[in-house]
């Protein structure tokens, strides 16, 4: 019995402070729970960059959601699942080889985020060209929703690939992520 009530406490102040991490951006109209103090960068006609960091022991984690607009004259058309999914495969693909050298076991799955918008689950690891080639992982979905993407990303320490931390965090992280309407 006392076990039980530790376990609900555990759980209460779990979800306490999660509530706390809550992020909402009603400019973009999303809402995600990062686990810390959020950066955003502005990355002009392109899209905004929302970045959060973890650190266990030595090793790393960043959270990050970025949200990009589609380029004037070049509209994203989101209403045929075969070309919205090779659309997405390709925008994983030019993130990928632009950002990391040796990129290794590349796994992508279509899928409907809130059995609504096309999406993409993707995972892969590689050398991280904007961390001196730290290698790292990369594992997230990236949604196709009203002429922007939503690239919601966990990128961590090759040392936390396969533990149940890593498993837990990235999942409670992708998961917590949420369209809200505007009013």
């Amino acid at each position: 019995m006392k076990k039980q009530i530790l376990y609900i406490c555990l759980f209460a102040t779990q979800l306490v402070f999660s509530q706390n991490n809550l992020f909402k951006s009603k400019k973009h109209g999303f809402s995600i729970i990062f686990p810390n103090k959020v950066e955003t960068m502005n990355a002009g006609i392109v899209g905004e960059v929302f970045t959060s960091f973890e650190m266990i022991n030595d090793f790393f984690i960043m959270y990050q959601v970025s949200v990009l607009f589609e380029l004037p004259n070049q509209p994203i058309i989101y209403n045929n699942k075969s070309l919205t999914n090779l659309f997405l495969e390709s925008m994983i693909e030019a993130h990928y080889q632009t950002g990391y050298d040796n990129v290794k076991g590349l796994y992508r799955s279509p899928s409907l985020f809130n059995n609504k918008y096309y999406s993409m689950n993707y995972e892969y690891q590689g050398n991280w060209k904007q961390a001196n080639g730290l290698p790292v992982y990369s594992r997230g979905i990236i949604i196709a929703r009203k002429q922007r993407l939503y690239k919601v990303t966990v990128i961590y320490s090759k040392e936390l690939h396969e533990t149940k931390k890593i498993d837990i965090e990235t999942n409670n992280f992708i998961n917590s992520f949420n369209f809200i309407e505007r009013k």
